[in-house]
């Protein structure tokens, strides 16, 4: 009897954790969602990510609410959990797709505008031609829309930045790339990736001590919560760009 009450317990445990984790016939929260994503894609689980993305396309079925969610994990799943080019690109284009619903269903929530937003820029950076244009429109817009219902979302800052630093002339402007990258540094001063960049861009600029300090501070953060396996990325390529400034 002791055996089979033990059992019990153990069943019910494995039970409670499927459904905290969102692994469930039920439909998920967007909260619980969101919790979930982050934590995949702070890790680069690609396994895990996989069964996600296979769960939350039926999900979506269930809440539209969670078209969002759905839109940005395509997204972030293309950039770090796929080999194949192809396979990737076809991927950012189901990230549009589910961008096209989130703005649709879910217009107030920013992380919509921010998910469509990334999306339409990739494939706008990755295909060109005549539809980047209209697709970097997107971009644009929905960025703004962003910082419209939130002003202090440091990734749309982070976003704009690279656009305007990696935009073909006329529209690439370095200088304010720089002031995208320092806003986001002044909001989220945890997050790696601006302090990289913008040292990329002194470099360049031959702002060779300026972009060292940018580094050093680099160094001594911790990994983002949000960003872990990111944040590893971006420590080794900033130690080694530290070194070939000495």
């Amino acid at each position: 009897m002791q055996a089979f009450k033990m059992l019990v317990s153990i069943l019910l445990i494995s039970a409670s954790a499927s459904v905290c984790w969102g692994y469930s016939e039920a439909a998920w929260t967007l909260e619980a969602a969101v919790e979930r994503f982050t934590v995949l894609n702070s890790h680069r689980d690609r396994d895990a990510m996989e069964e996600f993305l296979r769960q939350l396309q039926n999900q979506v079925t269930l809440r539209s609410d969670l078209y969002p969610v759905l839109c940005t994990a395509l997204f972030r799943y293309a950039d770090w959990g796929i080999v194949s080019d192809a396979e990737r690109n076809r991927t950012y284009h189901r990230a549009i797709e589910a961008g096209e619903k989130a703005v649709r269903y879910s217009p107030d929530n920013v992380l919509s505008h921010y998910a469509y937003a990334l999306s339409c820029g990739r494939i706008a950076e990755r295909e060109g031609g005549l539809g980047a244009l209209d697709l970097l429109k997107k971009f644009e817009t929905h960025l703004q829309q962003v910082l419209s219902k939130d002003p202090e979302y440091y990734l749309a800052y982070y976003a704009l930045a690279m656009r305007y630093r990696d935009a073909p002339w006329p529209m690439k402007d370095e200088k304010k790339a720089e002031e995208y990258y320092r806003k986001t540094i002044w909001i989220e001063p945890g997050f790696f990736n601006p302090y990289y960049d913008l040292s990329l861009l002194l470099v360049r600029q031959n702002r060779k001590a300026e972009a060292k300090e940018l580094l050093l501070i680099v160094a001594n953060l911790p990994p983002h919560p949000d960003w872990i396996a990111e944040s590893e990325e971006i420590g080794r390529l900033s130690n080694a760009l530290y070194a070939s400034l000495r």
